[in-house]
């Protein structure tokens, strides 16, 4: 199996993780994929959405930030982010 169909077939089994939340197990499978394809904006998305999913906000926050350094214009990443600065603000104690 070549390396781009790996990371086809890793990135379906990331959202078929998902899919069942099964977010931790999801997030090792992008993890491998971004190993693998540094560069491959749909993993640090799909990443990004399962650390939201896990609450774990300042990390779905990098995730996202990571893929608009890579592609400034996916809509995808930059609706993300909202939602995680979203999520990051409304998760914060000390809101006004």
């Amino acid at each position: 199996m070549n390396e781009e169909s790996l990371v086809k077939r890793l990135l379906d089994e990331g959202e078929r993780f998902y899919n069942l939340n099964r977010y931790e197990e999801a997030l090792i499978v992008y993890e491998r994929v971004i190993r693998l394809d540094p560069k491959n904006i749909n993993a640090y998305n799909e990443k990004g959405i399962n650390l939201r999913c896990l609450k774990r906000y300042k990390e779905a926050l990098a995730a996202h930030e990571r893929a608009i350094y890579l592609a400034p214009n996916d809509e995808v990443a930059n609706i993300c982010k909202i939602c995680s600065i979203g999520d990051l603000w409304s998760s914060s104690s000390s809101r006004p």
